[in-house]
Parts: C-alpha cells; sequence; structure tokens
C-alpha cells in the first residue's frame, strides 16, 4: 500500500514537472513569435520608407531605408532587390551587382534565390540597353558641360554642407535647436508641424541642400528631410553622437564610446554603399575643430588660446594621422582646396605669442601668410569670400583685401554673428550691425533687449529665445 502511495505521488510529481515544462516551451514560443512579429514589422516599415523614398526619386533616403532594413534580416530577398534598384536608378550597374551578389550569399531559401536571379538579369540588360543608348553621348556633354561651367557651380560642389550650433541655415531654411526640440523654419516662419520635439537634440546641426542633420536622443544620427518632412534615423550608437561633415564619398560624424571617455570615436559612413569604419584619432575631442578640402580631413585639438595644439590631417582610407603643423590655434576653415589657420611660432599663451595667418592651398601645397601679429591680434579665420578673408582679434573684427588690413569694429563686446552672401552680422555691446562688403560701410539693424539671447540670423532677420519661446524678428533696412 504505501509502495503505491509513492508511485503515486512520483506520477504526479511527473506530470507537474511534465506540465511546467509545456508551459515554459508555450511561453517561449510565444516570445519567440512576437520578436519575430516585431523584427518583421520593423523590416517592412523600413522597406516601405525606402520605397516611398525611391518612387520621389530621393535615392540618397532609400538607400539609407533599404540597409537598415538588411540590418534587421539580412535573409529576405527584397530589400537587396530594393536596393539594387536605387543604384540602376542612378546608372551605377557595378554597385547594384555587388549588392545581389552579396544578397546571393545571404538570403535564406531558394525561392528568394531565384529572386535575385531574376533581379541580375533585370540590372545586366539594364545596363546593356545604358551602354547602347543613343543618348548617352549627349549625356555625357551635358554632364562636362555641368562641371565646367562657371565658378559658381565650382563653389557649390566644393560647399556640401553647413554647420552650426544650435543654429544654422542654408538654402532658404533655418533650424535650431533647444536641446529639447529642433525647430524648422522655412521663408522666416517656423511651423509647429515641422517641428521635431519630444527628445534631446544634441546643439551640433548640419545642413544640406534638402535638410538638416542632428545627434537625437543622446545616441543616435538622424536626417530631416525637408522636402518629405520626415526624420529618418541612420546610426545608433553609445553617446554624443553629432555630426562633423562630409565629402563627396563620405559623411564624418562622432561618437564617444563611454561616459568616462576623454576623447571621441570618429565614425566614417560611405555614403554610396552606407558602410560604416571607426576611426580613434590622435588628440581628438569634443572641443575640436575640423575642416575638408576636397576629401582631405583636418583637425585640430581645439584648446582655444593656447598653442598647443597640432595641425593634423586624417588618411580618409585608413583613419592614420600626420601632424601638418606643431603650433596651432584651434580654429580652421576651409573654402575650395584652400585651408585657413593661424600658426605660432612656439607654445604657449597664444594671446602673447607671434604668429601668422595662412592661407595653404592643399592642391598645390603652397602657403600664403596674410598677416602676423600676436595670438589676441591674429585670432581666428571667421569667413572667407571672393573679396575679403574676415578674422577675429582682440575686441575687433577685421578685413584683409589684396594684402590690405582694414578693421570692420572694435571695443568692448564685439561679437562675430553670423553671415549674408554679401557681408557679415556682428553685436558691440547691445546693437547689432550689418556690414555691407560692397560699400565698406555698417549699419545698426537691431537692439538686444533684456532676457533675449540670440539663436542666429539668416536671410534679413534674427532668431532668439526667450523664457516663452523661439521667435524671428524682421532687421531694420
Amino acid at each position: 500500500m504505501e509502495v503505491e502511495r509513492e508511485e503515486n505521488g512520483t506520477k504526479k510529481k511527473l506530470l507537474v514537472v511534465i506540465i511546467l515544462e509545456i508551459i515554459a516551451l508555450l511561453i517561449l514560443g510565444a516570445v519567440f513569435i512576437l520578436l519575430n512579429i516585431n523584427k518583421a514589422n520593423r523590416y517592412q516599415d523600413r522597406l516601405s520608407m525606402g520605397n516611398k523614398y525611391l518612387a520621389e526619386m530621393n535615392y540618397e533616403d532609400a538607400q539609407i531605408c533599404y540597409r537598415n532594413a538588411i540590418r534587421i534580416d539580412q535573409k529576405k530577398a527584397e530589400a537587396y532587390v530594393r536596393l539594387s534598384d536605387v543604384y540602376v536608378e542612378q546608372n551605377r550597374y557595378d554597385v547594384a551587382w555587388d549588392i545581389l551578389e552579396l544578397a546571393q550569399e545571404r538570403v535564406s531559401t531558394k525561392e528568394r534565390r531565384d529572386t535575385i536571379k531574376i533581379q541580375m538579369t533585370m540590372v545586366e540588360d539594364a545596363q546593356e540597353e545604358y551602354e547602347n543608348g543613343e543618348d548617352d553621348s549627349a549625356a555625357v556633354e551635358e554632364k562636362e558641360q555641368e562641371l565646367s561651367e562657371s565658378d559658381t557651380t565650382q563653389e557649390e560642389a566644393d560647399n556640401l554642407y553647413t554647420i552650426g550650433y544650435r543654429f544654422v541655415a542654408r538654402n532658404g531654411w533655418a533650424y535650431s535647436t533647444d536641446q529639447t526640440g529642433l525647430y524648422i523654419c522655412e521663408n522666416n516662419v517656423i511651423d509647429p508641424d515641422k517641428n521635431i520635439t519630444g527628445n534631446r537634440i544634441d546643439y551640433k546641426l548640419m545642413a544640406v541642400d534638402n535638410g538638416v542633420y542632428f545627434g537625437y536622443n543622446h545616441n543616435s544620427l538622424a536626417f530631416y528631410n525637408r522636402e518629405t518632412n520626415e526624420q529618418t534615423v541612420i546610426y545608433t550608437g553609445s553617446q554624443y553622437v553629432q555630426p562633423l561633415g562630409m565629402t563627396e564619398k563620405y559623411l564624418y560624424f562622432t561618437e564617444m564610446p563611454s561616459e568616462d571617455a576623454d576623447e571621441q570615436d570618429i565614425i566614417q559612413m560611405n555614403r554610396e554603399d552606407g558602410s560604416t569604419r571607426r576611426f580613434s584619432l590622435e588628440n581628438f575631442c569634443i572641443h575640436s575643430n575640423e575642416a575638408f578640402c576636397g576629401e582631405r580631413f583636418f583637425y585640430t585639438r581645439g584648446v582655444a588660446d593656447v598653442s598647443t595644439s597640432g595641425l593634423y590631417e586624417v588618411d580618409p582610407e585608413t583613419g592614420n594621422v600626420t601632424e601638418m603643423e606643431a603650433n596651432t590655434g584651434s580654429q580652421i576653415l576651409a573654402k575650395g582646396d584652400t585651408l585657413y589657420y593661424v600658426r605660432a611660432d612656439e607654445r604657449g599663451d597664444f594671446s602673447q605669442i607671434q604668429g601668422q595667418m595662412t592661407a595653404w592651398n592643399t592642391a598645390t601645397d603652397e602657403k600664403e601668410v596674410l598677416l602676423s601679429g600676436i595670438g589676441s591680434q591674429v585670432n581666428s579665420v571667421l569667413k572667407v569670400t571672393d573679396q575679403a578673408v574676415y578674422y577675429r582679434g582682440y575686441n575687433s573684427l577685421g578685413r584683409i583685401s589684396q594684402g590690405n588690413v582694414s578693421t570692420v569694429a572694435s571695443g568692448d563686446w564685439v561679437d562675430y554673428l553670423g553671415e549674408e552672401e554679401n557681408g557679415l552680422y556682428y553685436r558691440s555691446d547691445y546693437d547689432i550691425y550689418f556690414y555691407d562688403e560692397n560699400s565698406g560701410e555698417s549699419k545698426k539693424v537691431w537692439t538686444i533687449s533684456e532676457n533675449v539671447q540670440i539663436v542666429g540670423i539668416a536671410y534679413g532677420r534674427i532668431n532668439y529665445m526667450t523664457d516663452t519661446g523661439y521667435f524671428w524678428e524682421e532687421l531694420e533696412g
């Protein structure tokens, strides 16, 4: 009898264990199904967004969306096919072919591989048709004409982007941030429907012709497309991710790999295929300043007023760093192939050391000294136009034109605020002036009221912040 009770007890325990194992398996199965559903939804969202961009011929954003979809699920064929379509539309058949060859290695079923084979045949046909087309010579001639037209065309090619801190303007649009929102202004009007709020927006902004790049949610790089009024996260990392600059080939941005890190890493994203590489550069930190001459990438340590920084160049293919000058100021500026910077004769307090403002043509390796003096007199370059170079001194703004040096403004509380096509804005105490490059005269255009913080100036209007929000106001004259 006792034995029978023990056997029954053992059977009950075994039954309980089996039931618990079945429940655990069911839970795991449900979790697995939910994860797969979420994965599938994210994949489809990226795919749908990419299809929308492709239909609008916005190839750059379409490419980003399709590559994000591939990162979510490398075994599905559709994102590879659509990504190859992006490059076919641009007659870049070799890139489309490489993408499809990669897809052949990754996709998981015969049916999907057959889809890739069909697309490869279509790419081959499209390439053959393009190469044998009657309009090819006309297209080539048109492209050559575009590249050789005028200095204005070259200037536009050199100026791919505009960097700003809390405020940046480009092509009639302006963007500003108070860290909790990105405010978007078109034709001097802030449109609440286009503002991006609810997440941390870092203070550095980079505007391009069709939108703006910005640090988002403290750990991501995002892009707002002004043509579609849509925001896309193109990279997610650890923290302090912010745009840095752009060349024809690469997009550069920074990331601080951990909270206790003193220096930042550079992320280089290939604009053609979206691939990324990470560079840890010597002496590059959150205060560094950078400039791009063509594909050449230069930076300084960014130590203000102390000539302990070198001028460094980064090899974009290897990430290797070469020191080009031993003792420079913190600010550098590029215009076309020419790099502008101030170098010092020795290390120390830059404000008391003799230095030279230098224009270095990086294409010919020729250097021209524009101005000599102690650092407080030739502190940094502010703006370069076809007519002049504008620079900052101690309590002064100056101008160099054809070897002649003149003062734009001087006195206490003189500060550079922004530029227009034919001049620049500056403040002196509580008054704001516009210096007209054509006439050589300054005119007062605004007075700063109490509790007003100037954010930026563009297109004849001033953007400022008070306790109640952001505002635009037209400047006098």
